[in-house]
C-alpha cells in the first residue's frame, strides 16, 4: 500500500514536470521560428534599404539628364550634351545594377514589372533624345558650314565686285552688279538671323533672295562682253549654290530636330511619373514589410513573456502540489 502511494506521488511529480517541460519547450520552439523569420525578415529589410539607395541614385542620375535635355531642348550646348550624355549613361547603368539585384532576391521579383516599365519609358525618352542630340550637332556643323561659306561668298563678291570696278564693263551690267551686291548682303543677314534664332520666316527670306541673286547673274553673264566678267559671276553662281544646299540642310536638321524634340518632352514626362510611379511602389512595399517585421517581433515578445509567466505558474502550482503530496501521511 505504502509502495502504490509512493508511485502515485512520484507520478504526479513525473507529470508536473512533464507539463513544465513540454509548456517550455512549446514556447521555446516557437520564439526559435519566430526569431528566425524576424532574421529572415530584417536581412531583407537590408537589402530593401539598398534597393532603395540604388534606386535614389537612379532618380538623382535621371532628373540631371532630364535638365540637361530640357536646356538642349532650346539651345545648341556641347557642354550639355556631354553632361546629358553622361547622366543619362549612369542612369542606365543603375537601372542594369537594380535589375540584378532583383534578380538576386526572390522577394524583389514584384518590383519588377514596374521598373521594366519605367526602364522601358527611360529608353524611348533617351532615343529621342539623343535622335534631337544628333540633328543638333547637324546644326552646328551647318553653322561651320555657313561661316566657311561665309568667307567664300566674300571672295566671291570682292573679285566680281572688284571687277566691275577695273574692268570696262557697261551701264546696265553695273546696275545688275550692285542689285547683286545688295541681294547677297540682304540674304546672308537673313541667313544669320534664322542659324541663331531658327526664324523659318528670315530662312524663306534668304533663300527666295538667293534664287534672285543667281536670276540676277545669269543675266549680267547673257550680257557679259568678256571671259573674266562671265568667270567672276559663275564663280559667285557657285559660291550660292553652295549656300543654298547649306541652307537646306540646316532647314531639314531644324526639322528633325523640333521633331524629335515634340517627341521627346512628353515621353520626358511619361518616363518622370514611372520611375516615380515604381519608387512609390518599392517603398510603399518596404514601409508594410517593416512595419510587419515589427508586428512579428512584439508578437515574439508577448509570446516570450507568456510563456515565462505560464512555466513559473505551473512550477509553483507544482510545488505546492507536491509538497502537500509529500507532506501527507503514508498509512
Amino acid at each position: 500500500m505504502e509502495k502504490l502511494k509512493n508511485l502515485k506521488v512520484r507520478a504526479k511529480i513525473l507529470l508536473a514536470f512533464a507539463i513544465v517541460i513540454a509548456i517550455t519547450c512549446i514556447g521555446f520552439v516557437f520564439i526559435v521560428l519566430a526569431s528566425f523569420k524576424i532574421f529572415d525578415n530584417v536581412n531583407i529589410i537590408s537589402e530593401d534599404v539598398t534597393l532603395q539607395h540604388e534606386l535614389n541614385v537612379m532618380l538623382e542620375n535621371f532628373e540631371e539628364a532630364d535638365i540637361k535635355a530640357n536646356v538642349l531642348y532650346y539651345v545648341l550646348d556641347q557642354d550639355a550634351n556631354e553632361a546629358f550624355t553622361k547622366h543619362v549613361s549612369s542612369t542606365d547603368q543603375n537601372f542594369q545594377t537594380i535589375f540584378a539585384h532583383i534578380d538576386s532576391y526572390p522577394e524583389f521579383e514584384k518590383f519588377r514589372p514596374e521598373i521594366e516599365n519605367a526602364y522601358t519609358q527611360f529608353s524611348a525618352w533617351r532615343k529621342a533624345v539623343e535622335e534631337m542630340i544628333a540633328r543638333n550637332n547637324e546644326l552646328d556643323q551647318g553653322r561651320e558650314n555657313f561661316v566657311s561659306n561665309g568667307a567664300e561668298l566674300a571672295e566671291s563678291l570682292a573679285v566680281f565686285m572688284d571687277y566691275q570696278i577695273k574692268g570696262n564693263v557697261r551701264q546696265e551690267q553695273l546696275s545688275l552688279a550692285n542689285k547683286t551686291n545688295n541681294l547677297v548682303t540682304s540674304f546672308r543677314l537673313s541667313s544669320l538671323t534664322f542659324q541663331h534664332t531658327f526664324d523659318t520666316s528670315s530662312a524663306d527670306k534668304s533663300i527666295k533672295e538667293m534664287s534672285e541673286t543667281i536670276g540676277l547673274l545669269e543675266e549680267y553673264q547673257s550680257k557679259a562682253t568678256s571671259g573674266q566678267a562671265t568667270q567672276s559671276a559663275q564663280q559667285l553662281i557657285e559660291a550660292i549654290k553652295k549656300r543654298q544646299a547649306h541652307t537646306d540642310d540646316f532647314l531639314a536638321a531644324n526639322t528633325a530636330s523640333d521633331a524629335a524634340m515634340t517627341t521627346a518632352i512628353p515621353l520626358g514626362e511619361a518616363a518622370t511619373e514611372e520611375i516615380s510611379t515604381a519608387i512609390n511602389y518599392v517603398y510603399n512595399n518596404v514601409a508594410e514589410r517593416i512595419s510587419h517585421t515589427k508586428a512579428n517581433a512584439i508578437f515574439s515578445l508577448i509570446v516570450v513573456i507568456a510563456t515565462l509567466f505560464l512555466v513559473t505558474t505551473i512550477a509553483i502550482f507544482t510545488a505546492f502540489a507536491l509538497a502537500r503530496a509529500i507532506s501527507r501521511p503514508l498509512n
